[in-house]
């Protein structure tokens, strides 16, 4: 009787073993499958990013021959620019050549089509000299001959206007701060009394300081 219960026993133990044997086996190999599975996961992983940075370093090679012609490119417009500039260059140096006198009309017509008088006076800072200077410039960038003109008047002071030398009425004066037509130019005169002509209904008062004592013109 006790030897029956022992075996029975016995045979309890072992049934237990071999079920905990083989859901360990059972564990161990789910284990060894999700690792080998993941395994094959990485493998592909790896394969892509082969892959990935094989077609970088492809495009690389590309982006690297595009900046190479790219910056042959620039290289290549940098000098012809340069090549440009000197052509300008030389002719501007040869302008004052090139410039021709217009017509009366000619000039009133640049004269209008001109902004400078727009400007705004400033003292010390933009000054008659200035207004001169740049319809001067402008008139030569068109190709005309425009002289710049220096008055000398009483009281130290020097005034500075613009002169063309028109096809069909000869030498002609202008005041570029206002675009008003200039008698020709008299030593003794009052420049804005005397000479400048007024575009509107209004008159300029004599000044003692605004004598003309000689002009010089910078063509």
């Amino acid at each position: 009787m006790i030897r029956s219960r022992v075996v029975k026993i016995y045979a309890l133990i072992i049934s237990i073993l071999l079920v905990v044997v083989t859901w360990q086996c059972y564990m161990n190999f789910t284990k060894l499958e999700n690792t080998k599975e993941k395994i094959r996961t990485l493998k592909r992983y790896r394969y892509s990013l082969e892959k990935t940075l094989e077609n970088l370093t492809d495009e690389r090679e590309v982006m690297l021959i595009g900046l190479a012609y790219v910056r042959s490119e620039v290289n290549n417009t940098e000098e012809q620019l340069e090549q440009l500039h000197d052509k300008i260059s030389k002719l501007k140096s040869r302008n004052k050549y090139m410039l021709h006198d217009l017509s009366y009309a000619e000039v009133l017509n640049f004269i209008r089509r001109d902004k400078t008088n727009r400007n705004k006076y400033v003292e010390n800072e933009y000054v008659c000299s200035h207004f001169a200077r740049d319809v001067n410039n402008n008139a030569e960038s068109q190709g005309i001959r425009c002289g710049f003109v220096i008055i000398n008047l009483t009281g130290n002071a020097n005034h500075a206007i613009i002169a063309f030398n028109t096809t069909d009425r000869g030498l002609v004066f202008f005041e570029p701060q206002t675009d008003e037509r200039v008698r020709y130019l008299e030593t003794g005169k009052d420049y804005w009394a005397d000479c400048v002509i007024p575009a509107g209904n209004y008159y300029y008062e004599r000044d003692p300081n605004n004598i003309i004592e000689g002009y010089i013109i910078i063509w």
